[in-house]
């Protein structure tokens, strides 16, 4: 353990003591007469430790307040990213049976609307709090969140209940199954990314959680 020096209160006290101590060396008992003669330095003595006291104790509020509310934007942050983590795994397996049923030889065509891939709302929640999160982790929500509404914006291209044949040959601006197809793969990369950017901020804040 570090050795701590003690606060103002107690070094006022100690001073207090040491001049009183030298007082009583040098000009031997205290006499009644004396010590009227006195009342200003003593009164002064007083005023400085209980001033010291005090803003001792103020200053230990100040930083418990501080420590609580450190804690309680840490407990925040971090329920929010556990709802993300969840939301984006949800999404990269929504992603892979994308890719999996355009893989399939036995689907022959699709409507566009059942290519369509949702934006998790918990993104959009995320969005709205940035600030609590690092830096690598917000530039990883905004790639992703940027490939999902790009990808939305592509489909609305084409009409929501045409068949459409399917193919990976197609130009993606022609056919909505070649688009599905690279957003698909893209969105799938893109996730387990972000995914690994947020475990290792979820694992940091845990363990500041449970050093608090």
């Amino acid at each position: 353990m570090i050795p701590k020096l003690p606060g103002l209160g107690p070094l006022a006290a100690l001073l207090l003591a040491a001049a009183l101590s030298a007082w009583l060396g040098i000009a031997g008992p205290i006499s009644i007469e004396g010590l009227y003669r006195w009342q200003n330095l003593l009164a002064a003595f007083a005023a400085l430790a209980a001033a010291a006291i005090a803003y001792t104790a103020a200053m230990a509020k100040v930083k418990l307040d501080r420590q609580i509310s450190d804690e309680q934007l840490m407990r925040r942050s971090l329920a929010i990213l556990l709802k993300v983590e969840f939301a984006i795994q949800v999404l990269r397996q929504e992603a892979r049976e994308l890719e999996e049923k355009l893989g399939d030889w036995k689907n022959k065509s699709f409507k566009t609307v059942d290519l369509a891939i949702s934006e998790p709302k918990e993104i959009l929640e995320a969005w709205e709090t940035l600030d609590l999160f690092p830096g690598d982790l917000i530039l990883a929500l905004r790639t992703l969140r940027a490939s999902l509404v790009l990808y939305r914006t592509d489909l609305a291209k084409f009409d929501s209940q045409v068949e459409w044949e399917s193919t990976t040959l197609a130009s993606i601006k022609a056919n909505p199954t070649s688009r599905a197809s690279v957003a698909a793969k893209l969105l799938i990369q893109q996730s387990t990314d972000t995914i690994t950017a947020l475990r290792a901020t979820i694992t940091r804040l845990t363990n500041l959680l449970n050093r608090a």
